[in-house]
C-alpha cells in the first residue's frame, strides 16, 4: 500500500495528516430517493484526500406506518464547482480562529502535531435533504448500506460501508474539486423518522 504516514518537518506544522469526523442528522422525515443527506468537497491542489473508512448507523426515531427499507449510498463526485447547501455545516468552522476549534486530528502533540484539515466543505442534513450544488456524481456509488433494523421506535443498526484493506485495496482518492455525497436510495414512507450517523476517517497527503 502506498505510504500515507505523517511526519512534521523541521519543527513546523505542515498541512496534511490523518483525521476523523462524526456526522449526525436530525430526525429526517419524508426524504425522497436519490437526494443528498451529507456531502464533502475537496479543493486543495497541493494535496490529495485519501478515504480510509466509513461506518454508518441508522436509528428509527419514529416508526413508519408500513414496513420500510432504510439504506444509504455513497457516491464519488467529480467537477465539484459549487458546494451543497442547507443542513448543518461542519466545515467551514465559523469563528475567529481557523486552527481551533477543528475537526479531530489524530495527532496534536509534540513535534509531529498535524495541521488543520484542508477540506473545503463538510455538511449533514437536519430533517430534510441538502440542496445539491454544482457537481457530477459517478453513475454508481462506491459504498452502500442496508440497515437491518425493524420498523419500531429505538431500533438501530450499524454497517461498515467502506474500509481500505492495506496491501490489497486501492483507496478512493480525491483531487481538487472532487468530493463525496451520501444519498438515501429508498424514499422514506409516511410518518417515520430516521436519524443517521456517519463516521469518516481519511488522510490528507502530498502523494499517494
Amino acid at each position: 500500500m502506498p505510504y500515507i504516514d505523517y511526519t512534521s518537518q523541521g519543527g513546523t506544522v505542515p498541512n496534511g495528516g490523518h483525521f476523523r469526523a462524526n456526522l449526525k442528522t436530525g430526525a429526517t422525515t419524508g426524504l425522497t430517493a436519490g437526494q443528498p443527506i451529507a456531502s464533502l468537497r475537496w479543493t486543495d491542489t497541493a494535496h490529495l484526500f485519501v478515504l480510509l473508512g466509513i461506518k454508518a448507523w441508522a436509528n428509527i426515531n419514529t416508526a413508519f406506518t408500513a414496513a420500510q427499507l432504510v439504506d444509504l449510498e455513497a457516491f464519488a463526485v467529480r467537477q465539484y464547482t459549487a458546494v451543497d447547501s442547507g443542513g448543518t455545516a461542519v466545515l467551514p468552522i465559523t469563528g475567529s480562529s481557523t486552527v481551533w476549534p477543528q475537526l479531530p486530528r489524530m495527532r496534536d502533540v509534540g513535534g509531529n502535531a498535524m495541521g488543520p484539515t484542508l477540506l473545503n466543505d463538510l455538511r449533514i442534513a437536519t430533517t430534510g435533504t441538502l440542496t445539491a450544488g454544482t457537481r457530477l456524481l459517478d453513475g454508481t456509488g462506491f459504498a452502500i448500506a442496508q440497515f437491518g433494523s425493524s420498523n419500531a421506535l429505538g431500533n438501530a443498526a450499524e454497517v461498515e460501508m467502506y474500509k481500505v484493506n492495506p496491501g490489497n485495496d486501492q483507496a478512493l482518492v480525491l483531487g481538487a474539486n472532487e468530493g463525496i455525497v451520501f444519498q438515501v436510495p429508498t424514499a422514506q414512507g409516511a410518518v417515520g423518522k430516521v436519524v443517521y450517523y456517519i463516521n469518516l476517517w481519511w488522510a490528507e497527503v502530498v502523494a499517494y
